[in-house]
């Protein structure tokens, strides 16, 4: 992944909630360390996929609570586009050298400035697609179940990246 084995993931609730309709939380551990803030497993508490936060807790993912100190420090990335949750999962990220999984483009735009990698569901699908954690067949339906569910993936890197895996 990215050439560091040793990167830990950040996840936010909106890829959460992808994975979840896809089945597929299970793959963030397999593909490396990965935490979830408790503010934002909160977020993944709702009735469209009410197991989602219980199937994030059993996949191994772990749970960082936030400390009250992260609320006032993390208010310095506030913009009118980035929830509370999102600057919490900003500063944790640079503050403890995380790569942020995200698919809001506000805080997608903002990451670089902050030096945090930062990637969305379409380079999970593509690494779980490199490291072999499911058939080619079943990561192209999961394309085709995003776009359904009109998630937040852009039809054009959905076509490019069934091309590259051969969908």
């Amino acid at each position: 992944m990215d050439g560091d084995s040793k990167v830990i993931l950040l996840a936010d609730a909106m890829v959460l909630i992808d994975l979840g309709y896809l089945d597929a939380v299970w793959i963030l551990p397999q593909m490396g360390p990965a935490e979830v803030l408790d503010v934002v497993l909160e977020e993944c508490r709702h009735p469209r996929q009410p197991a989602l936060a219980d199937e994030i807790v059993a996949s191994g993912i772990t749970v960082i609570g936030c400390a009250d100190i992260w609320r006032v420090k993390s208010e310095e990335y506030r913009t009118p586009e980035i929830s509370s949750q999102d600057c919490m999962n900003l500063f944790y990220a640079k503050e403890f050298g995380r790569m942020l999984l995200t698919n809001e483009a506000p805080l997608r735009e903002l990451c670089p400035q902050y030096h945090v990698k930062v990637h969305g569901t379409l380079w999970l699908i593509e690494q779980a697609f490199g490291l072999g954690l499911r058939t080619t067949a079943e990561l192209c339906s999961w394309l085709d179940i995003l776009r359904q569910r009109e998630r937040r993936v852009p039809a054009d890197e959905v076509r490019n990246l069934k091309r590259r895996m051969g969908c």
